[in-house]
């Protein structure tokens, strides 16, 4: 009887073990497989950005690193080939990708500097003319300064851009026009700097009432 006992709740014993091990390895399970769900956005939402800034901004990346993005695909897509997440593979692809947006935001920012530099510096020259419109275009244009995978900054950088060249382009100014402008800015503009052709262009552009001049004191 007693042994009966005995080898009854053992049985019993192992039996909620069993049943505790599989909870155990159910919840663990459920973690593993959130944490894929959530990389698989991340990677989607980083993607979609990327690709927006190749097509309208003129990003593009090294070979080394459009080879690492191109693997991380393939191994998101291997981490669930036994019917669920392998718990080693979600941690190789995490890893993968926090390397692969470092590498992104070393890029971007070479990249941002090259992209927008001339156009931005053409504003600050331009922003006593048009300061509204051009006080839109810099922040909108510095707002994507650091790498974003957020599609709508970076659609704000295209249109401020855009609108920027646009500006620039609608006062008709060359070289000798934006030199004038800068040394305004400046502070180191002289009556000496207006020529005939500043002075027609200020006339043509109605900037007559824009332009304040002041003694030098020395």
């Amino acid at each position: 009887m007693i042994i009966d006992a005995l080898s009854k709740k053992i049985q019993e014993m192992k039996s909620l073990r069993r049943l505790e091990l599989l909870r155990d390895h159910r919840t663990q399970q459920n973690e593993i497989d959130s944490r894929y769900r959530a990389l698989v956005v991340q990677v989607r939402v980083f993607a979609k950005a990327l690709k927006y800034a190749r097509d309208n901004l003129s990003f593009t990346l090294p070979d080394s690193l459009q080879s690492d993005v191109s693997n991380l695909f393939v191994s998101l897509k291997a981490i669930t080939q036994s019917g669920f997440a392998d718990k080693d593979g979600v941690a190789t692809a995490e890893s993968s990708f926090k390397a692969i947006q470092s590498g992104i935001k070393k890029q971007w920012s070479k990249h941002y500097s090259i992209y927008t530099n001339s156009t931005v510096n053409t504003l600050k020259i331009i922003s006593g003319i048009e300061f509204n419109k051009v006080k839109v275009c810099i922040s909108d244009i510095k707002a994507a300064e650091n790498w974003s995978s957020d599609v709508t900054v970076l659609t704000k950088l295209r249109v401020a851009m855009s609108s920027a060249e646009a500006l620039i382009k609608s006062l008709n100014m060359d070289q000798e026009i934006i030199k004038f402008l800068e040394q305004m800015t400046e502070g180191k503009a002289t009556l000496l700097d207006l020529n005939e052709k500043v002075l027609a262009w200020i006339k043509r552009e109605s900037l007559e009432g824009k332009i304040k001049l002041s003694f030098i004191i020395k």
